[in-house]
């Protein structure tokens, strides 16, 4: 069986979110069990590259939304064009890339919503954003008729399918996403300490890590609204943040935390980040509704439950499906910076008492979440198609 895994993006150059991290864990995991892997992603030629710098001031006076079009368009004109006769199934990770390919045999995974998160992403007038929705909307739909069966990374997502696209809820099964449990491993407090020393962070104060793109549906704007908030009582003193990303939103988180000297922002890799989830103590993940969008199964949140940190987490989405509130790590309310404030201040008042529920979400990740299993779920799903 040889299986073809598609994206309309390349993980090998932008991995920076929870998709690149799965297509390259589900590579790796798939091929120890024997599976020929090969893979189409998505990279704009160097040609098209240099296109683009030439005429760069030309660009400058499109509109936002015929360049995203104009992506759109680029990108699956990339995918009508391969050969796919080799492969027994096609395996697209979204599905932009899943509308222009032709082959009988797709299982297709959605990691998200692909027409809201355009939304959500940039900044749209009105009129632009109902355009927009709408030209993305109709290749999403073709993407979901096109597949023999879908793979959904949360239950939200299933019933978004079922629902808003009328799949058959029989066409689609669920596998969360998993961890490189072996890479996202929990360290005693001096390795964390030699850590922190290492990365230049602050020794003798708690760490909370804010590991989110920034953009709307992950609520950063909330959490540096409860650094405020927790800033102007006295736990601020024992605190340090560390909002790791990029996005949208990243002028606005500066200029509202450019006054506090117990914060910084920055721009990690995923190969990076894992030194500063072992150096942390709490891992924040605030995510929120926006544009219709939810948080799928937060990467970031396994990735901080795997580290054996205390992980908050908003309550919804696929977070709610994995935490268990005092058990494994804490539910907050979204779109409350006092909700965040309390917990964390909850969490340094209590820090030496909560050891089993750091143990607990170990526990979890690595029952539930490993790469082998998550592998072995996809290629279940693979023989099911295969033998259709």
């Amino acid at each position: 069986m040889i299986i073809l895994m598609a994206s309309a993006d390349n993980p090998y150059i932008n991995n920076i979110g929870g998709k690149h991290v799965h297509l390259l864990l589900l590579e790796k995991s798939l091929r120890k069990l024997g599976v020929n892997v090969e893979t189409k992603y998505y990279q704009m030629s160097s040609l098209k590259r240099k296109l683009l710098m030439i005429f760069k001031s030309a660009l400058a006076v499109y509109s936002k939304r015929e360049r995203i079009i104009s992506s759109i368009e680029i990108i699956r004109d990339f995918y009508k064009k391969q050969d796919y006769s080799n492969f027994d199934i096609v395996n697209p990770h979204d599905t932009l890339s899943a509308s222009a390919i032709n082959h009988r045999k797709i299982v297709l995974t959605i990691h998200g919503y692909f027409p809201r998160e355009l939304l959500d992403y940039s900044n749209f007038s009105e009129n632009t954003k109902e355009k927009i929705f709408n030209f993305a909307v109709k290749y999403e739909k073709i993407g979901v008729e096109k597949a023999k069966h879908i793979i959904a990374v949360d239950t939200r997502i299933k019933n978004y399918l079922v629902k808003e696209l009328g799949v058959d809820k029989k066409k689609i099964t669920v596998i969360y996403n998993a961890v490189d449990i072996d890479n996202f491993s929990p360290v005693n407090e001096s390795e964390k300490k030699r850590l922190r020393r290492y990365l230049g962070l602050e020794t003798d104060k708690y760490i909370v890590l804010i590991p989110r793109r920034f953009v709307p549906k992950n609520g950063v704007q909330y959490a540096a609204e409860a650094v405020k908030i927790i800033n102007a009582s006295l736990v601020g003193k024992q605190l340090f943040f560390i909002f790791s990303g990029r996005g949208l939103l990243e002028n606005e988180l500066r200029s509202r935390l450019s006054k506090f000297s117990n914060v910084i922002i920055t721009r990690l890799s995923h190969n990076e980040i894992v030194k500063y989830y072992k150096a942390s103590d709490i891992v924040l993940i605030p995510s929120i509704t926006s544009n219709d969008v939810e948080e799928a199964t937060s990467l970031s949140m396994l990735e901080g439950m795997s580290t054996g940190k205390i992980v908050i987490c908003t309550n919804i989405g696929g977070m709610k499906e994995v935490i268990k509130d005092g058990i494994n790590g804490f539910l907050i309310p979204q779109k409350s910076p006092e909700a965040i404030a309390e917990k964390i201040e909850y969490v340094i008042n209590h820090y030496h008492e909560l050891e089993e529920i750091r143990r607990n979400a170990r526990g979890y990740v690595i029952s539930h979440h490993s790469p082998e299993e998550h592998a072995e779920k996809f290629l279940e799903v693979y023989k099911k198609i295969f033998r259709i």
